[in-house]
């Protein structure tokens, strides 16, 4: 889907593919950069038989992917709206109080609703379950 961007940006108007240009060397080209390094990038190092074993390796790798992809909702918000067709309306993006209150609502949001699934469904490992029925099943 990244190549398909650039393709597409350079296939396109100007306007595209100035809005593309930017987004790879403007101002947030790091976050752009991270999101194909955390997201494209590190999840090949699944590759290796040694990494797939590492529960902490597939932990840190798990967490830099989720960073990623989060960095690519960023850049698809924010550096997509921060320049306009009007040079009068450009600016940068600051996250107002309400939008930090938002964010910290929704994962406190949640978290309690997760908390409150793991308390009231309990988790069947599916193992012991058939392993139960193999002991009832044989004489």
């Amino acid at each position: 889907s990244y190549l398909d961007e650039a393709f597409s940006a350079w296939l396109g108007d100007p306007y595209a593919r100035a809005s593309f240009a930017a987004r790879v060397s403007g101002q947030f080209a790091p976050i752009y950069w991270g999101a194909l390094a955390l997201a494209v990038v590190l999840p090949q190092v699944l590759w290796a038989e040694r990494v797939r074993v590492s529960f902490a390796a597939l932990i840190v790798i798990a967490i830099g992917v989720n960073v990623g992809i989060w960095l690519d909702r960023f850049s698809v918000v924010v550096i997509g709206l921060y320049r306009d067709y009007l040079p009068s309306s450009w600016g940068h993006y600051q996250p107002t109080m309400a939008e930090g209150m938002l964010l910290i609502g929704t994962v406190g949001l949640f978290s309690v609703f997760m908390l409150l699934f793991v308390r009231f469904v309990p988790v069947i490992v599916m193992f012991e379950t058939k392993k139960e029925q193999q002991e009832r099943a044989a004489p």
